[in-house]
């Protein structure tokens, strides 16, 4: 039998990246945090945010997913933004990019755009197992917005039996509308 062709990191990556958007499943939430049925500006709003990793494939082969971390965002932000989003404290933490290693953002800050990463908790996402995270927002003006979120991961190489691969990141994601 003629051996099989190397896999190239590109092609791998690529093709979990297809996987992570294709079969991670997202929904949203939005709720006024005073009970009303709107949220009028100056006022907070809760959102929450899931992810399952394809449910699908819980036990039978699916992608394992590591470093777990959300991107949180206004979709065309304006300027003055219409929303933002207040940055969370324990269990999540706030950072100003998708990294570690980046500047941890003060909570209870307002911004526009963060990265969530979970400071103490699930930061692996096993097939069929679900990550939910629950945010405040502030709406600072009237409008309809939309806040896109990205789940971004790295790929177990264990978990796919690739010993001589490195991780690869992967980001899959889906909106949220928010009308004040």
């Amino acid at each position: 039998m003629p051996p099989q062709p190397a896999i190239s990191s590109v092609v791998l990556r690529d093709t979990i990246a297809g996987y992570t958007q294709e079969y991670t499943n997202f929904s949203s939430t939005v709720e006024p945090l005073s009970g009303q049925q709107f949220i009028n500006p100056g006022e907070e709003f809760i959102l929450e945010l899931t992810a399952t990793n394809d449910p699908y494939f819980a036990g039978s082969g699916g992608v394992r997913l590591v470093n777990v971390r959300w991107h949180v965002a206004e979709v065309g932000a304006a300027n003055p933004p219409t929303v933002s989003i207040l940055v969370p404290g324990p269990p999540l933490e706030g950072r100003a990019g998708p990294t570690d290693d980046l500047p941890l953002l003060t909570a209870g800050d307002h911004v526009a755009e963060l990265h969530v990463f979970p400071k103490f908790g699930k930061s692996v996402l096993e097939p069929g197992e679900t990550d939910v995270i629950e945010l405040r927002g502030f709406a600072e003006a009237a409008g309809t917005i939309q806040i896109q979120f990205n789940l971004l991961a790295d790929v177990d190489p264990d978990g796919l039996d690739l010993a001589d691969q490195s991780t690869y990141s992967v980001a899959a994601g889906g909106t949220a509308q928010v009308v004040t």
